[in-house]
């Protein structure tokens, strides 16, 4: 499915953000609950382009 490439592709990208870990397989809870507070959202975006989402 393709929420699992997203997971993986967002693991590569950063990580362990915080305490919050993607599963390799999540479900769609699983894969909103990680997405939820931003945290991964803004460590991506840090990644593309560092310095876009002051920390």
């Amino acid at each position: 499915a393709r929420r699992y490439q997203a997971a993986g592709w967002l693991k590569k990208m950063v990580g362990i953000v915080g305490s919050r870990d993607l599963p390799h397989e999540p479900s769609e809870e699983e894969f909103l609950l990680g997405l939820r507070n931003g945290l991964i959202l803004c460590n991506v975006l840090n990644k593309v382009h560092p310095g876009a989402v002051p920390k």
